[in-house]
């Protein structure tokens, strides 16, 4: 789960919705990656036929901050997967 406030400001997103890979919400960018057991997005990736949006949604969920994944009520080893679609904003 993003952790709320977590996320460098932006003009371009104005929020997110979470997602599966067999929903694809329209417009915006989807986004997969991992999280580490530190909250921090790494191997983030994006498909979208528009390189420059892709870019800038990888580069925001990067300043961004996640819960990590729990076993037995500690942060799971390694890092788990996240995917995210983020709806561009109004302008």
């Amino acid at each position: 789960m993003l952790i709320a406030g977590s996320c460098a400001p932006s003009e371009r997103f104005a929020t997110y919705v979470a997602s599966t890979y067999d929903r694809i919400e329209a417009p915006g960018a989807s986004i997969r990656f991992g999280v580490t057991e530190a909250g921090v997005p790494v191997a983030a990736a994006s498909y979208e036929h528009d390189k420059v949006l892709a870019a800038d949604a990888i580069k925001f969920i990067e300043s961004c901050r996640f819960t990590p994944a729990m076993v037995n009520g500690a942060a799971a080893r390694g890092s788990s997967d996240g995917f995210i679609r983020l709806k561009a904003a109004a302008g």
